[in-house]
């Protein structure tokens, strides 16, 4: 469990960088900073749901939920602020596929 908590906080620090950088631009919410943290939360759900291949856990999920977390903040930084119909619902958006992101690991890589 340490080495999850370990994980979410250096992913959480990948994502710091591009939120004071672009707070500076558009004031950007500080739950972006909790991707990484939901979505090993759901990706944790879904383990004990038994989803996915049951009794096969690998340590390279969460690492890949953690990294689909972190892409998804940059791409909200990037592109989806860009866009005036989804800066509204960007976190959303965010949030939304971080947990695609979680469950489509869990699928494809227990398998």
């Amino acid at each position: 469990m340490q080495i999850l908590a370990l994980l979410i906080v250096v992913a959480t620090l990948q994502i710091v960088p591009g939120w004071c950088w672009f707070n500076r631009r558009t004031k950007q919410p500080a739950v972006l900073l909790a991707l990484p943290a939901f979505g090993i939360a759901v990706w944790m759900l879904l383990v004990q749901f038994g989803v996915g291949k049951p009794g096969q856990v690998s340590f390279g999920e969460p690492v890949a939920v953690a990294l689909a977390g972190v892409a998804l903040a940059y791409l909200k930084f990037l592109s989806w602020d860009g866009m005036a119909a989804m800066r509204a619902h960007g976190v959303a958006a965010a949030f939304g596929s971080t947990a695609i992101a979680a469950a489509l690991v869990r699928v494809v890589l227990s398998s």
